[in-house]
């Protein structure tokens, strides 16, 4: 199941923004543009989709109508949902709440509307349950959010599954990733797809996760390469971003995966490569893929493969190929265009 359009109302700068979704989305525009707003968006409408199918207030009712407290969102952008609305401030009453709808690719729709309810909650009101409800499931995440990695933690205690799809749904990649590598290693087919994936970007590198259920508290992943065995904390930013990506694509396999600027801390030629890897397991995994980038590399590689997006002042526009965005991007000119 893909998405094919995606319209957001009245969501912090976004007034009003139109989406068409394929198989590999770039999304571009100057700094402050909206770019991270859209992707939090996206990831924010189906994230209350799952909160409340975990909260066990999912209906049939046409609509279908949720009250959700702050603490039972999922995945929010901001502590404190009440600043999502448009202007910082989400308000009761009809054109003045945030409102979501999904167009899927086999036609089917249906809408969200998120509003200010009592007592600090917010109201949830969907159009269309039956078909939002295949998006709802956490046990089998539709969608990925990468926000990014700044490293991991020194140590990682094992969680239960259910903590686990929680932090994977709020972007808690840096929290999670341990676990989230030993939940892939028991499957061996996944497991071996990701190691080859693995080696494209960083050949001669092999990892070990080191955890016995019945004695340990934490797990221990090293990497091993020619320079010797190391944990996993003590590698690069570029490396655990790369392995961070694989390990979600290739355990979860999802309908979706959001990634906020996937070039940070990666090497201009690792930029190419996992672009053109993202374009390969799109097409094995049927995953769809929404990218921010302020790189060149990873626009150049994917050109005639990516569907582009421009976005300027919370709007969105399709680009083409006389919008020269490679150019504009050597110049670090994407706002001298906009301007233009």
């Amino acid at each position: 199941m893909k998405i094919q359009n995606f319209r957001i109302r009245r969501f912090k700068c976004i007034e009003d923004a139109s989406i068409d979704l394929r198989n590999i989305n770039i999304i571009v525009g100057s700094n402050n543009s909206g770019k991270s707003s859209i992707i939090q968006a996206l990831h924010f409408g189906i994230s209350i989709l799952q909160s409340i199918k975990l909260a066990e207030k999912w209906t049939r009712k046409e609509p279908l109508i949720a009250t959700l407290g702050p603490d039972e969102i999922i995945y929010s952008p901001a502590l404190d949902p009440y600043t999502l609305g448009q202007g910082g401030k989400l308000v009761e009453g009809i054109n003045r709440s945030i409102l979501f709808d999904f167009t899927l690719e086999d036609g089917r729709a249906f809408s969200l509307e998120v509003a200010k309810g009592k007592n600090n909650n917010v109201q949830a009101r969907l159009v269309n349950p039956a078909v939002a409800e295949a998006l709802a499931s956490l046990d089998n995440p539709f969608s990925i959010f990468s926000p990014g990695l700044a490293g991991v933690a020194k140590s990682e205690v094992f969680v239960s599954d259910g903590v686990l799809l929680r932090a994977l749904a709020r972007g808690d990649a840096n929290v999670i990733l341990r676990n989230m590598l030993l939940r892939l290693w028991p499957m061996d087919d996944n497991r071996r797809r990701f190691s080859v994936d693995l080696s494209e970007l960083f050949p001669s590198i092999e990892i070990e996760v080191i955890f016995k259920d019945d004695i340990d508290e934490y797990i221990f992943v090293y990497v091993t390469s020619d320079g010797g065995r190391i944990p996993i904390e003590l590698c690069g930013t570029g490396f655990l971003q790369a392995v961070q990506i694989l390990c979600y694509l290739h355990r979860f396999r999802p309908s979706l995966i959001v990634l906020d600027e996937p070039d940070s801390h990666l090497h201009p030629n690792n930029q190419r490569i996992i672009s053109n890897l993202l374009s390969k397991i799109s097409d094995e995994l049927e995953t769809q893929v929404v990218i921010t980038t302020h790189s060149r590399h990873i626009v150049d590689a994917l050109s005639g493969v990516a569907h582009y997006i421009w976005v300027q002042s919370g709007a969105a526009s399709p680009a083409s190929a006389a919008d020269q965005i490679e150019i504009l991007m050597d110049l670090g000119a994407l706002d001298l265009r906009e301007r233009v």
